[in-house]
């Protein structure tokens, strides 16, 4: 039993047992309960108690689980065939799986940007905008000797009190090469995040 939307063994678990269960929920559409479920993914104050009328450990269990379906559905950008896949793996009956699939293709674009936005949140600074020039510097002794273009990237961020700070980066033509693939490397992490 391998799953593409998780990788740890405790979500595995979850996704195996919670998963079918969604069509247990007292609900005459289960597609509306799903549809609950994305608006609380996406920071929407959502009360199950008072729209379902209970609040169990199980249903808080069967929550978890879609959300984790969800978000490692959309946030790791996989095929339709392996979210189907993965659906068949939890035991989901064929006509929740439908349901499942239609729902989550309707809010894609949705949970993408909350995801994209949380992820963002990971440091306590966010980068606000940038902009960057080169500079040609030369010696004005032995013109013809030193010539070097210096790179400089001004990045504006704001911190967690909405301040905003510049910081400057002057790079050479080495160092600049370096920062981009330390970047790359970073992009590489963000990507293979667990969501």
């Amino acid at each position: 039993m391998s799953y593409h939307s998780v990788k740890n063994p405790k979500d595995e678990k979850l996704l195996t047992e919670h998963l079918k269960r969604i069509s247990e929920v007292k609900t005459e559409d289960p597609q509306k309960f799903l549809h609950h479920v994305i608006d609380q993914i996406c920071e929407k104050k959502i009360s199950f108690t008072d729209i379902y009328g209970f609040q169990t450990s199980q249903l808080s269990d069967i929550v978890a689980a879609f959300t984790k379906l969800s978000k490692g559905y959309i946030g790791k950008g996989l095929s339709d065939e392996q979210l189907l896949n993965d659906l068949e793996t939890a035991s989901v009956p064929k006509g929740l799986a439908k349901i499942i699939y239609k729902v989550l293709n309707a809010r894609r674009s949705e949970i993408e940007n909350v995801l994209k936005v949380n992820s963002v949140k990971i440091g306590k600074m966010w980068l606000k905008d940038f902009d960057w020039r080169i500079n040609h510097v030369v010696s004005s002794s032995e013109l013809s000797e030193i010539s070097e273009p210096i790179f400089s990237l001004f990045l504006y961020l704001v911190d967690p009190n909405n301040e905003e700070r510049e910081v400057i980066l002057e790079m050479t033509k080495k160092e600049l090469e370096g920062f981009i693939g330390s970047l790359t490397k970073s992009k590489q992490v963000l990507q293979n995040l667990n969501f």
